[in-house]
Order: structure tokens, then C-alpha cells, then sequence
């Protein structure tokens, strides 16, 4: 392979990604914004069900409620 081919190919595959805004939203700014809210969701659960059991609380009190 020759690597002026190479590049010829990478910086087309380059320019074909950029002018999707599609992938670029979902490869770049949808994990910036879901990310935190997971681990903010999570924690809020984890915090609820601790606070359950730590008050000793029956098993059918400590559930999650999705």
C-alpha cells in the first residue's frame, strides 16, 4: 500500500464522518451529556437503597421503583 493512498482514503472516510451530524452527535455529544446523568441516577439510587437499609426497613420497603 502505498501511504500517499492511504491518506487520500483516510481524509475522505474523515470528511464523509464530519458531514454526518448525526454521527457526530451520537459519537461525540450524546456520551458528554448520558455519562452524567447515569452516574448522577445511579448514585441517587444507591443513596436511596443504603438509607432503606441502614433504617432496617422490611425487604418489600427497600425496592426500587424504576
Amino acid at each position: 500500500m502505498n501511504s500517499k493512498k492511504v491518506m487520500i482514503v483516510y481524509r475522505k472516510e474523515l470528511m464523509e464522518v464530519l458531514r454526518d451530524k448525526r454521527t457526530l452527535f451520537t459519537t461525540l455529544l450524546l456520551p458528554v451529556i448520558l455519562y452524567p446523568l447515569l452516574i448522577v441516577g445511579f448514585n441517587a439510587i444507591m443513596a436511596r437503597q443504603t438509607a432503606c437499609w441502614s433504617k432496617k426497613a422490611p425487604a418489600s420497603r427497600c425496592r426500587i421503583a424504576l
